[in-house]
């Protein structure tokens, strides 16, 4: 089983019945039986909501919570890879097999960009690592995903999943109320850990899905020329990294 978390952070999580050397940079125990392999990033809707404050911020002030509709609104202008203008989601450095030293960036802008790009492009960038990272756990497990449900706070923008699901090529099924999911979650963990509930199986039954996002065929050449520069971008750019701001 997998699943993506849009969050501060962000992640992709497959849990499987033990661990695998080479496979995830970290790991977690679930219970007796399953382990999380984690693939994380540490800045996820963390990017997002800087960027809002960046380059929303008055409207941020007067509009409050109610920012990220008006955003999302002004972003379904914006076409799948925002004009050819990437960026990367790495404010606070990233782990292996990025680094702790490489951030953020705007690569290919040009005159016919503005704000509304830039935030669409800082999105686009996580969808592609979740996609490296999806490519990675399809490689090491031999297994295709055709689907995949995601959680947290991003995942209540309609806009953001359809991006996903059009980067990914997949599925993306969110539950209801995908804020909650890891109350809900340790709801359950404390129910089976107080004997209250026999197995986790009862969760199958609580989870419902809420919305589907089905991947846009007309979008997938764009996406994929894309994610193909932005994988390259760290190879490239790593010496020069590790010149400006160290090895650490």
């Amino acid at each position: 089983m997998a699943h993506i978390y849009f969050g501060t952070s962000s992640w992709l999580v497959n849990i499987m019945e033990e661990r695998r050397e080479n496979y995830a940079p970290q790991y977690f125990t679930f219970n007796q039986e399953f382990e999380g392999a984690l693939f994380a990033l540490q800045t996820g809707c963390f990017a997002f909501d800087w960027a809002v404050s960046q380059f929303y911020h008055e409207e941020r002030n007067i509009l409050g919570n109610d920012i990220f509709e008006f955003v999302d609104k002004q972003l379904e202008e914006i076409p799948a890879g925002s004009g050819d203008l990437i960026a990367t989601h790495w404010l606070t450095g990233e782990l292996p097999p990025l680094a702790k030293n490489a951030k953020a960036l705007f690569l290919n802008i040009t005159s016919s960009h503005d704000r509304r790009h830039m935030v669409h492009a800082i999105m686009e960038s996580i969808c592609y690592t979740h996609r490296s990272y999806m490519e990675t756990y399809e490689k090491k497990t031999g297994k295709k995903l055709d689907s995949i449900r995601v959680v947290g706070g991003g995942a209540g923008s309609d806009m953001w999943m359809q991006m996903l699901a059009d980067v990914l090529q997949i599925k993306v099924e969110v539950p209801e109320s995908p804020r909650y999911t890891g109350a809900i979650g340790a709801y359950y963990c404390a129910m089976v850990g107080l004997g209250m509930i026999e197995n986790y199986d009862a969760i199958y039954k609580a989870v419902r899905i809420e919305k589907t996002f089905l991947p846009r065929k007309e979008n997938a050449q764009i996406y994929e020329k894309l994610y193909n520069v932005y994988g390259k971008l760290f190879p490239a750019l790593k010496d020069l990294y590790s010149e400006i701001n160290g090895v650490y």
